[in-house]
Order: C-alpha cells, then structure tokens, then sequence
C-alpha cells in the first residue's frame, strides 16, 4: 500500500505542476495573439 500511494502522491504533484505551469504559458500565448489585449484595448 505504500508503493502506491507514493506513485499518486507523485502523480498528484506532477499535476499539480503541469497545471500551474499551463495556465501561465497560455496567457502569456493569448497576449501576444491580440485576443485578450486586443479585448482590453477595445474596452
């Protein structure tokens, strides 16, 4: 039981990971796209 609860543990990390790690990188993809700073502009 321990071996696999250390593999979600890790699992678990990993994703945690990769999803703070996403959101920041598509942002940073929308800006220079226009999407969202041509929205802002527009307002």
């Amino acid at each position: 039981m321990a071996a696999p609860k250390g593999l979600v543990a890790t699992v678990s990390t990993g994703f945690s990971i990769l999803s703070v790690d996403t959101p920041p990188h598509n942002e940073h993809h929308r800006q220079p796209s226009g999407s969202g700073a041509s929205d802002e502009d527009g307002k």
